[in-house]
């Protein structure tokens, strides 16, 4: 038994006529009519009356009907379901981000799958670049988003750039060196440092995590707790102006020898060899998307970094162990 002759069985059905059947399936009536005597043939049953008004359906015939309607409902939703994958529209996918990319990329990211990709399911993991190529290396996730300089070195994980953002110390409006022009990294050091967990360059089990030489005072993995802590104290912190929302009383610090670049790129990892499904590129269009704007925001709202230009203090900079930490 194919689809086809149930197609062919649930329109003579439905018409009650072979005439009728024949014509809306493009079919000629003998053919039409083969058709359903082979259907009976593979049954061993009589499904159609046929008489000479119509024909109308057997008992058999409607039993077979109430199932092969059901047969082919779900057999349109599958092809539909097979053909919205393959343009991107429909599927699930499970993927991660290390916390900065996910403070800065997600809430629109997944607005904009809301929006534009209902057929879509989403499961986002913010971890650390660590732990996130763990979950890549068993496939429980399809990518993930990271810093480029967090993206492990590994032959089997290949990665693609995604955009970048700005990096700053932020401190709250009216902190003690915020009026002060550029300071030097050894001024933060008489405040708490306040840092993402997943984001540092050195831990040490035991000890205080560090950051740039600097114990870090609290440490919390969602940069919007972050932001709203550093705004009611005189904790700095290493993030992203664009982060500051127009609400927030937090702005940016010019911190002139701290060794790091004005902005960090992020880049998308997967596994080597792999190239992602379609869903998953219509979602990675998105974010590239999203990374455009975000940058194109900046430029237009000028220097949001408190950073004066790399040569101004090129002889009092000094490189950072292992690269910057985000």
């Amino acid at each position: 038994m194919d689809l086809r002759a149930l197609r062919h069985f649930a329109t003579l059905a439905r018409r009650q006529s072979f005439v009728a059947a024949a014509e809306e399936l493009n079919l000629t009536q003998p053919a039409l009519s083969r058709s359903i005597r082979t259907l009976e043939e593979e049954l061993g049953l009589r499904l159609v009356e046929r008489h000479r008004s119509g024909c109308s359906l057997t008992a058999a015939g409607a039993l077979l009907m109430r199932d092969a309607t059901a047969i082919l409902a779900q057999a349109a939703a599958l092809r539909h379901n097979m053909q919205a994958h393959a343009r991107g529209d429909l599927g699930h996918i499970r993927f991660g981000a290390a916390p900065l990319p996910a403070a800065l990329l997600l809430p629109d990211l997944l607005a904009a799958a809301a929006r534009e990709l209902p057929g879509l399911t989403l499961a986002a993991m913010v971890r650390g670049a660590v732990d996130l190529a763990a979950q890549l290396r068993r496939d429980a996730i399809e990518f993930f988003f990271c810093a480029e300089v967090q993206a492990p070195r590994d032959p089997m994980l290949e990665r693609d750039a995604l955009g970048e953002a700005p990096l700053a110390w932020l401190v709250r409006a009216d902190h003690p060196l915020a009026g002060r022009g550029p300071v030097a990294l050894d001024d933060l050091r008489a405040f708490p440092l306040a840092s993402v967990g997943a984001d540092f360059g050195v831990a040490q089990e035991g000890a205080p995590d560090m950051l740039l030489g600097m114990p870090v005072t609290i440490r919390c993995d969602d940069y919007a707790v972050l932001i709203a802590t550093i705004a009611r104290c005189d904790a700095v912190c290493l993030s992203s102006p664009a982060l500051i929302g127009p609400g927030d009383r937090v702005r940016s610090l010019q911190v002139f020898d701290d060794g790091l670049p004005a902005t960090t790129p992020f880049v998308l990892v997967r596994r080597v060899g792999r190239s992602l499904s379609r869903p998953a590129q219509s979602l990675l269009d998105h974010a590239r998307t999203i990374s455009a704007a975000m940058g194109a925001r900046l430029n237009v709202a000028g220097d949001t970094t408190g950073r004066e230009t790399p040569s101004h203090h090129s002889a009092q900079s000094r490189p950072i162990r292992n690269a910057h930490p985000l």
